[in-house]
């Protein structure tokens, strides 16, 4: 098979913490030539660009902020943060960033907070692939790849989720349409279950109460689910596709 990632340019935009930087550190033991960590804190940023330096000291290592509620941030505000960092080229993205769970009834939603973060969740990824194509910075074979994130909840979403699976409910069919139009560069879709992140923060009750209900009896930690992001970066013979990794978590539908 061939080797898509040594020697390459590589974007993970959420890179600082949880799924994002468990898939850096994935990418970087194949010898990327340029890893891009892309996160909105600063701080948390440079920390991360300085761990994973340690980890891989012959690989350019670089860090962009970036901002996903700043609608100002699209086409050529995107080319000139990659320039910044020496970036004419890129090989792979991998999307992982996202708002916190938006938890709420349509009735006694704020509208417009709420339709502003499912369409973050569908239209924040298009930004960076508008840019990436329009002005030519993406390596355009089927060696070059684009992966985006969802969560299984939106299979099965319960009472108040209804604006969560409107924007990343929709993630399957983007990816698909975004395959057609984009070929050979591949695109595919990562839907991870029960993952133990930051995003839930210091509440570990959810992950022990359900992680033995699941098919494979634990929750997943952020390098189980990475490792899914890195094989479909180097199989070049997939795209279109939706990955779900969620421990058999639909299953059942008693455990969403």
């Amino acid at each position: 098979m061939k080797d898509t990632v040594k020697g390459s340019t590589v974007i993970i935009i959420g890179a600082s913490s949880g799924i994002g930087r468990g898939v850096a550190e994935a990418v970087l033991a194949k010898d990327p030539a340029h890893l891009v960590v892309v996160s909105l804190n600063p701080e948390k940023n440079a920390r991360v660009v300085a761990e994973l330096s340690e980890l891989a000291p012959k690989t350019k290592i670089s860090g962009v902020l970036y901002d996903l509620t700043d609608d100002s941030i699209h086409g050529q505000a995107i080319v000139d943060l990659l320039a910044k960092v020496g970036v004419t080229k890129v090989n792979h993205l991998a999307y992982t960033a996202t708002d916190p769970l938006y938890k709420t009834s349509v009735v006694d939603a704020d509208i417009i907070e709420a339709t502003a973060r499912a369409s973050r969740r569908v239209f924040g990824p298009l930004r960076w692939i508008q840019a990436l194509f329009k002005y030519d910075l993406m390596t355009k074979d089927y060696t070059s790849s684009v992966t985006l994130t969802s969560g299984s909840g939106v299979h099965r979403p319960p009472a108040g989720w209804t604006f969560i699976a409107a924007g990343g409910g929709s993630a399957a069919v983007v990816v698909r349409a975004l395959a057609a139009e984009f070929a050979p560069v591949r695109f595919n879709l990562v839907t991870p279950g029960l993952v133990r992140t930051e995003l839930w923060g210091a509440n570990t009750s959810r992950f022990e109460a359900l992680g033995p209900k699941l098919p494979l009896q634990h929750y997943a930690l952020p390098d189980e689910v990475a490792h899914m992001y890195l094989a479909l970066i180097e199989n070049t013979f997939i795209t279109g596709s939706e990955i779900l990794i969620d421990g058999g978590g639909l299953l059942d539908g008693k455990l969403m």
